[in-house]
């Protein structure tokens, strides 16, 4: 076997890198999972342009402290992967045409034709690196976890790199906002692919190996598995970013799960029975208190893509420091307009577009956040009405959504948020990040 098809094992449902197995089995620590720890190598998957590993940088991937062959595998790793995602995509293949490359006279073409097109390069060698791409295809696809974990990267390239990141505020009403009057048909995903960032969320997964990871993301995805299951599903799955530990190496954790046609199914329900069961935890080897804490994240990420179809558009949610940029790059390509082309201040207004996109994350961001003066806290007006008693005991009412007219031209959802009742003879006010009551 590749030497390093072990270490492209570890993009998948056992991390990123298994660089060094011999560790303890039973690595009983939590780390701190509430935001920034002051190690840049980790810190990049925090902040409002978290990194993942999705985003194919060697640096997501590697922390310095790796170094040698273990190094020399991920950067093989790293390579592979990179070259057959963007040639696979870039020839114009599906995933089934992507996975059956080898074998498929037609798709070979395609990969051939996309060299020629892209390099200047002999038809010779545009064969050799189709048939490079192809072997790798065949190597990323051989085991389960790298099968999986290439599927997801796949689509989520093929589909716009796109990043949702919620701030703690916004995690928190999700996650007390009920989805039981939701279906998953009432579900429509802004794009097929999407990457949600839960930066600061408190929550763990486990692995035998590496011990306790903190979440901090999750995927959910249309997939066609056709080429295996036969059924055009949704995939989740979820991410939590890496440790580095003397003798263990460095390690994230991936784990997913398929969605059957549940068209007609509580999805509250669904949630909590998909990754409450046996197959699941068993399968990850997951102690309770991380399969709770893997179905507040789902929860929340699933909120999001309801928040989402009550915006009116996706540019809402463009996080403001990146929206400032592409606004100025607005007003620039607007003075270039009134100027010659070939002028001496555009040149110079082109080398300030280029320097500002350059500034720029190569993927989609959008950023899902309120500040606490966006939540209600006053204290109502007028006269009570009924008998005066006591504000009740504190605590949080549960958001939900309602849809009107479903499956019709006038379908509308509505958001009910969740709200601290009983907040010492106030009115009751929106919920807000960790019950603030004060």
């Amino acid at each position: 076997m590749n030497k390093s098809i072990g270490v492209i094992g570890g993009l998948a449902a056992v991390g990123v890198v298994k660089h060094i197995m011999n560790g303890s089995k039973n690595n009983q620590e939590f780390p701190d999972c509430s935001g920034a720890t002051g190690d840049y190598a980790f810190d990049i998957f925090e902040g409002p342009f978290p990194k993942t590993w999705f985003s194919l940088a060697l640096d997501n991937l590697i922390h310095p402290k790796v170094k040698g062959e273990t190094k020399q595998l991920v950067q093989e790793m790293y390579n592979m992967v990179r070259s057959s995602l963007y040639a696979t995509i870039g020839a114009g293949l599906n995933f089934k045409e992507s996975v059956l490359l080898a074998n498929d006279p037609n798709s070979l073409e395609k990969v051939k034709q996309y060299f020629l097109r892209k390099r200047n390069i002999t038809e010779q060698e545009a064969e050799r690196k189709t048939m490079t791409v192809a072997r790798h295809m065949a190597l990323l696809m051989s085991e389960d976890q790298t099968k999986q974990a290439f599927t997801e990267l796949w689509y989520w390239v093929k589909n716009g790199s796109n990043i949702a990141v919620i701030g703690p505020n916004m995690q928190a009403v999700f996650e007390n906002t009920s989805l039981a009057n939701i279906r998953m048909d009432d579900i429509k995903m802004p794009f097929e692919t999407i990457y949600i960032a839960l930066p600061g969320f408190e929550g763990y997964t486990y692995d035998v190996n590496s011990g306790y990871h903190c979440i901090r993301g999750i995927v959910i995805s249309v997939v066609d598995h056709s080429i295996w299951s036969g059924d055009f599903i949704y995939r989740i799955s979820i991410w939590s970013k890496p440790k580095y530990k003397e003798g263990q190496g460095y390690d994230d954790l991936f784990l997913y799960t398929g969605v059957p046609d549940i068209k007609s199914e509580n999805l509250e329900e669904f949630i909590a029975s998909t990754f409450r069961s046996p197959d699941f935890s068993n399968r990850y080897s997951q102690p309770e208190s991380c399969i709770n804490d893997v179905v507040r994240a789902v929860k929340i990420a699933f909120n999001l893509l309801m928040y989402w179809s009550t915006v009116n558009t996706s540019m809402n949610l463009v996080h403001p420091d990146l929206k400032k940029k592409l606004d100025k790059i607005r007003q620039i390509e607007e003075k270039n307009s009134k100027l010659r082309r070939k002028s001496t201040k555009r040149r110079k207004n082109d080398n300030k577009i280029a320097e500002i996109k350059r500034s720029m994350p190569k993927e989609n961001f959008f950023w899902i956040e309120k500040g606490d003066n966006e939540f209600s806290s006053g204290t109502g007006g007028g006269k009570p009405l009924g008998r005066l008693r006591s504000s009740p005991r504190v605590h949080i009412r549960s958001g939900h959504w309602r849809v009107y007219n479903k499956g019709t031209a006038e379908e509308n959802v509505i958001w009910i948020e969740p709200m601290l009742i009983g907040s010492g003879g106030v009115a009751p006010r929106f919920w807000k990040s960790r019950l603030s009551k004060g």
